[in-house]
């Protein structure tokens, strides 16, 4: 026996549209349904990075809409799903359309350009009428045929859903009233990592500030981490350093301390640990001398393109 091959991918296409301001009438309402049987929805989703289940896009129509007119959807400021496509109900980001009509509606997906235009899909109105309270849910992700759904974008920001709509079928796309709902992305709650940064160069007696960071495994900061971290160094060589540090829910995963020093020439390294949960962390060298010339020093060297989903779009607002 054989294995089957999953389907082919069709052509990739793009939906080369933006939409435009307005206030049509009609609902539209966003919600996540978690592989875990949760469910967050409403115009404001607060989701942790990660999280795997299925998006829902419900469109409920208040006035008909007949054969050419259709609607389309905007994701801003954050990936939606990894690789939306519609040929395989058993690979990931899988989309589907639930119609309630009799209307015939047609789905198109845009899976050549998800990273940089940020029309994810539209559905347009093939044959027939959209009447007054029927619509059509969309669904990112859909697990009902075996598929193992979307992945919540893995990085920490706020994005936007936004819903428009094609009244007479001339691709112009106007904004839904109340057709925006706010996606804001959490760390995953879990802690993955710790961290513990020095200078690298110091002289004896010099005061300098230990950072300590806790991470989620998205190397997102893990806001939502609280517990205690030891540190240690070799006896007598460093003063201003606490046995421990609790983190609370004001640091949000970030904790600064200040006014440590080495006490004489050498080189030396601080560790951190939460035995209970599973964190530990070696410090950087950090050289201590006298009469230092010059320092060492550190930066992030790198540069962002138009459309970056983690800076969001620069004429985003």
């Amino acid at each position: 026996m054989h294995a089957l091959s999953p389907p082919k991918p069709p052509r990739r296409v793009t939906i080369p549209i933006r939409s435009r301001p307005g206030n049509h009438p009609g609902r539209f309402t966003a919600a996540f349904r978690g592989a875990d049987g949760s469910l967050t929805e409403g115009p404001d989703l607060t989701l942790p990075a990660g999280q795997i289940g299925t998006w829902e896009l419900t469109i409920t129509v208040a006035e008909p809409l007949a054969a050419g007119g259709g609607f389309l959807f905007e994701r801003f400021s954050f990936l939606l799903g990894h690789s939306p496509q519609g040929h395989n109900p058993r690979g990931r980001d899988f989309v589907t359309l639930e119609a309630r009509s009799k209307a015939s509606l047609q789905l198109v997906v845009n899976t050549l350009n998800q990273s940089h235009w940020p029309s994810f899909a539209r559905v347009v109105v093939a044959d027939g009428t959209l009447t007054a309270g029927e619509g059509f849910t969309l669904r990112l992700g859909d697990r009902r045929q075996g598929g193992p759904g979307s992945e919540v974008y893995d990085v920490t920001t706020i994005g936007r859903l936004v819903a428009s709509l094609d009244r007479d079928g001339t691709a112009i796309y106007r904004r839904l009233a109340g057709g925006e709902a706010r996606i804001q992305i959490t760390s995953d709650p879990r802690p993955e990592l710790l961290s513990l940064l020095g200078p690298s160069t110091i002289e004896p007696g010099e005061p300098f500030a230990l950072h300590l960071v806790v991470f989620d495994r998205h190397h997102n900061v893990c806001a939502q981490y609280r517990g205690r971290i030891r540190l240690s160094a070799l006896d007598g060589a460093v003063t201003g350093l606490p046995a421990e540090h609790e983190f609370g829910a004001t640091e949000a995963g970030i904790a600064i301390l200040d006014d440590v020093r080495i006490v004489a020439p050498g080189l030396i390294r601080i560790d951190a640990e939460d035995p209970d949960a599973g964190l530990c962390a070696r410090g950087n060298p950090i050289r201590c001398a006298e009469g230092l010339a010059s320092r060492l020093l550190w930066g992030d060297l790198h540069s962002h393109s138009w459309g970056d989903v983690s800076m969001a779009l620069m004429d985003d607002p």
